[in-house]
């Protein structure tokens, strides 16, 4: 055997070992799908009064953030994206069913539901929400950055206009840990959302 076939042949060897380690690789790192998740049941101080309907959205996420692939960012304001974690759909639904839930949990009514192009009831109040920001790194917080109003159907002016910002807590520095403190600050604005309705009705009521 020549000293060429001899090269030849080693070089064949080592591209069948490279593609075998990189199968390998991939096999060892499969995509792991995931949720956001409603906050545990609350207890109640004030129920949403019969009259009142809410519909939760639409809710509008940055370009950037309008992806399957899970967006960390890290201590230079880099965003970087996973390869094998990932939102399981639209995070702009996820979103509004979560906050949904959230509300329908902590008002004690079956009235609130996320928004959909036919209406499951006749609303007679919308939550728009504008997500400026939904990000953190794997070590550190996460930041809920969310501009959101509060409006009646049919009338053109909102009720209420407020801008809340979450900085929460990692429980552990991986994309486990990232998404359970999404869900927290979800939890956490709909609780302000809660009381901004409550505060509306309430002064519904004495007119």
């Amino acid at each position: 055997m020549t000293s060429r076939s001899l090269t030849l042949r080693a070089a064949c060897l080592l591209s069948m070992m490279g593609l075998m380690l990189l199968t390998a690789c991939s096999r060892s790192l499969p995509v792991k799908y995931y949720t956001l998740h409603p906050a545990p049941a609350a207890s109640m101080v004030d129920t949403l009064p019969p009259d009142m309907a809410i519909v939760v959205g639409p809710v509008i996420i940055p370009s950037a953030l309008d992806r399957q692939l899970i967006v960390t960012r890290d201590a230079h304001d880099n965003l970087r994206l996973s390869e094998y974690h990932r939102w399981a759909g639209p995070l702009q639904k996820n979103i509004a069913a979560v906050l949904a839930q959230n509300l329908a949990s902590r008002l004690g009514s079956q009235r609130v539901t996320a928004y959909t192009v036919e209406d499951i009831f006749p609303p007679t109040h919308r939550i728009v929400v504008s997500i400026n920001r939904f990000d953190g790194g794997l070590e550190g917080n996460f930041v809920l950055d969310a501009t959101w109003s509060l409006k009646k159907i049919g009338s053109k002016p909102s009720l209420q206009i407020r801008r809340t910002t979450i900085d929460q807590p990692l429980s552990s520095p991986d994309y486990d840990g990232l998404v359970a403190a999404q869900s927290k600050a979800l939890a956490s604005l709909s609780e302000k959302m809660a009381a901004a309705i409550l505060e509306l009705a309430r002064k519904n009521a004495k007119n």
